[in-house]
Parts: structure tokens; sequence; C-alpha cells
């Protein structure tokens, strides 16, 4: 099946990429970007506000910068941006071409600068001297914020050529991270690095069937795959096989940790929120309520079974603390692994059948199965407002992410993740579902107070469900930190 998947996947790359290239060959007759195609003026009707298309124009060969961040891991890069030479694998190749078309149908030429680990440093440089030096900003979810509330950032409701109504645009995204009615940072279909680094769960396929689990794809496809099945699944897999006394690193393991970050990455998966939004627009914690309360409860139900959950960097013993968990699973000695879906890239690795499945529910009757991005080594994408033509710049963040649609990001998720990487036919439809299922906290994101801390990694390396007293512990501050986000949004 993954064979005949591959071959698809191949013949279908092929069609794309000859469409595209012959699209390149023929671009419109454009008009120069002065001409009289133009966005109604206030004056002309106060609610036309963005454009239904983007009008063909033509900007002479000017260059839509954008910053990324490169890294010796790949599954840490933005990919997703630019490459100077026509690259190999699909992806890179779709997206080649994509910047190629947007160059042959507007005369604007994508560029990327990719930096070493950190963009958000030659960013906050940029922004602090008002230089223009940069289009389009791409760096961690978590650093963004501070540009925001600086006034630093530009709000893409007010970019004239960008129409955030366009299937490119994820409205759920932004519908989370509008803040005061601004959207300073967000995600769409140009954007694959927040795709790449979105939590969900690997699993044995081979070593389940072993232990008699059945095939978990049946109870996800039910509506029926939930955290207390995934507790019945670390107790039923865990056995000592190392010869040591007590669970330790070599033995199997029913669940396996990969980063601490799990714990809030099924965390979330079974409904638990730092925020949501109040009546004013503006984010509101929600607090230690008995429901999140629960759901930490249950959390902690897998967690501090040191007998069948091993978390890397964490538990169970002194001398496991810096064991790579992920190597447990690669070695076929672990049912269920939390992981980013960028473990896609190590699959050749495996040598057992393996299957890729939603973060659990907390019961059936939970609406959907939901993923959050890495907050750290994912991406949010913002536009510098010290940017002096922020025209082009509104333009070229809609030129790219309408083109992207079809090219860059049908190739990731259709081609390169379902058909390539997918094991069969039920591996590609889950990762659709945890496509589909990827939710946005601010809280967690901007880490108010450093409630994003706590349940990233602090309270599960505190061990016991302490929510409560390191909540009124920040509260005052998490909640100062809001009153000024709320004043400087009111005065931008």
């Amino acid at each position: 099946m993954k064979i005949a998947l591959r071959f698809v996947a191949l013949i279908l790359a092929f069609v794309m990429i000859s469409s595209m290239l012959f699209a390149c060959a023929k671009p419109d007759e454009p008009v120069g970007k002065d001409d009289e195609i133009k966005n109604p003026s206030a004056s002309d009707t106060e609610e036309v506000k963005f454009y239904e298309n983007l009008p063909v124009m033509d900007w002479g060969g000017e260059e839509y910068r954008i910053l990324g961040r490169e890294f010796a891991e790949n599954n840490f890069k933005n990919f997703e941006v630019d490459y100077e030479e026509m690259p190999e694998d699909v992806v890179g190749l779709a997206v080649y071409n994509r910047n190629a078309a947007i160059k042959a149908k507007y005369g604007l030429d994508v560029v990327g600068t990719l930096v070493d680990e950190k963009p958000h440093i030659p960013a906050k440089l940029m922004l602090e001297s008002g230089e223009d030096r940069y289009d389009l900003i791409i760096c961690a979810s978590d650093q963004h914020h501070p540009f925001a509330i600086q006034g630093y950032l530009a709000n893409m409701k007010d970019l004239k050529y960008v129409n955030l109504t366009k299937d490119c645009w994820n409205e759920y995204a932004n519908e989370q991270l509008t803040m005061g009615g601004k959207l300073y940072y967000t995600t769409n279909k140009f954007l694959l690095q927040d795709k790449h680094r979105s939590w969900m769960v690997w699993y044995n396929r081979t070593m389940a069937q072993e232990l008699n689990l059945g095939h978990i794809e049946d109870e996800v496809f039910a509506g029926t795959w939930t955290i207390d099945r995934l507790i019945e699944i670390s107790k039923q897999g865990s056995a000592e096989t190392d010869g040591s006394d007590g669970m330790t690193y070599g033995d199997k393991w029913g669940v396996t940790f990969s980063d601490p970050y799990c714990f809030a990455q099924l965390l979330f998966g079974i409904g638990f929120r730092l925020s949501e939004h109040g009546e004013d627009g503006y984010p509101k914690l929600v607090g230690p309520t008995d429901q999140m309360l629960s759901y930490i409860d249950k959390m902690f139900e897998l967690t501090s079974d040191t007998d069948s959950c091993f978390i890397h960097g964490v538990r169970p013993t002194a001398d496991d603390k810096q064991k790579d968990a992920e190597q447990i699973f690669v070695e076929g000695r672990a049912v269920i692994m939390g992981h980013a879906l960028s473990f896609i890239d190590n699959l050749h690795k495996l040598d057992f059948e393996f299957g890729a499945i939603p973060n659990p529910k907390f019961t059936a009757d939970q609406e959907a199965y939901y993923s959050v991005p890495n907050i750290g080594n994912g991406s949010l994408m913002s536009v510098p407002s010290t940017v002096y033509d922020i025209d082009k710049a509104g333009f070229g963040l809609q030129a790219i992410s309408e083109e992207s649609v079809d090219t860059s990001y049908y190739t990731y998720i259709e081609t390169r993740c379902k058909l390539q990487d997918a094991y069969d036919e039920d591996m590609a439809k889950c990762l659709g579902l945890i496509f589909d299922g990827i939710v946005y906290d601010v809280a967690l994101i901007s880490d108010f107070g450093g409630l994003g801390t706590v349940i990233r990694g602090e309270i599960v390396r505190a061990g016991v469900n302490n929510y409560a007293t390191q909540f009124k512990k920040i509260e005052r501050k998490a909640n100062n930190e809001l009153a000024k986000l709320k004043e400087k949004y009111l005065e931008q």
C-alpha cells in the first residue's frame, strides 16, 4: 500500500509541477503598479476593505523579503520560504516553482533570509532601529507578542491588499489571535512550519497487535479514542525486559514522551484552555475551574505512573532523565509516543508497522480531536510596521498566501504527508484530522504571567496537580500583563 501511495504521489507531483511551469511561461499581461486598478478609497465606500481578487500588477522585479529560521535539523527550519536552486524534494520544488510563478505573474521576487536558530533577534534589531529590511517576519510563536505590544507590527486587517476572507487564510487562527480587533500575528496556508511542529501521537502498530490492543485508528474514526483508553494502553504496553529491577530506560513502555511539553500537548487535546475571548474582544484567563483541574488530574493519572509512562528529562529515575525517549519508540519498545508531526522526517528509521493518530479526547462526546503547535519551535508570521512600502508588503503577503494553496500547501499536506510518508490510507485520514484540529490559545503563546511556562513544563516536573496554587501566585501578574496589552493596543 505504501509503495502504491508513493507512486501516486510522484505522478501527482509531476502533473502539478508541469502545470505550474506552464503557468509561469504564459503570465497574464500586467499593468503598472501605479495604473488605474486601485483599492476603493473610503470616499468611494466605507464597506469595501479588501480586494476580492488581487489586481494584475507588475512590481518591476522588486523583492518581497521574508525573514525566517535556519537550523541544522530540518524539522526546525522554515522550509516553505525560498530556494535559490531547484531542489529535489516535492515540497521544496513546489516552493521554488510557486515563487517563480509569483515573479512571472506580479514581477515580485520572493527572497528569503534564513538565520541560525533565532530570527527574532535580527527582527528586534531591525524594529528598534526603524530599518526597512524585511516585509514579513517568521519566528517562534512566542516571540511576536513583545513586538506587537511595542507597536512594531502592522495590523493585518488594515493592510491594503490583504483579504482575510480568502481560502488561503485560517479563519479560526485569525479569530483566536485577534485581540481588540487587531491581528498582529497569525498563520495561514503559506506557513508550513507551524503544521510540521504540531503535536500529536505516534504508535507502534506491530507492538499493539502483539498486545491485542486492536487497530487504534478504528477507535479514532468511531470518535471513541479517549485519554482513558490511552491510560489503559500505557499499563498494558509496559513490561520489564532489560533484566534490571524496576522500570528503566531499557524496558518496554506503554507511553513515552519525547519532551515534557507533551504533557501540555495532551492536556490541550482533552480540552484544557488557559484563556478565552472576553466580551471586550480581549483575552481573559480561564483560571483553575473544577473542569480545568479535572483535565490536569486525568493527565497525572497517566504521567505519575512511572511504571508505564516514560517522560524525557523528567521520569522515571534520575539515571534515566537525559535518555532519549524518542529512541525508545524508534527501537520498537513503546506502543505510544507523544511527539510533533515533524517526526515524520524520521520514518525511514522504523522497521515496524506504524501509525499517526490525533491526541485523544477527554470523553467520547468531546466535539473534535485537538492539537497545538509547538510554541518555541513552531512559527507564526507578522508584518513589521517599519517597512517603507507597506502596500508592497500587503500585496506580497496576499500573493504568496494565495499562490501557496494549490502549490506548497497542497504538496506538503496531500502529497508529502498523506501519500509519500503515510503508511496507508488510515494514517493519511488521521493526518487530516490532526491538521483540521489545530487550536491556538493566546495565553499559551504569549505566556501571560508565566502561565504558559507552568503548563508547558513546570507542572509535569512537579509531579502533582498544583495548578490552583501556581495560578494564584501569578494571577495578578498575568492580569496586569493583559491590562497592559489592552492599554497598548488601544493606543495603536
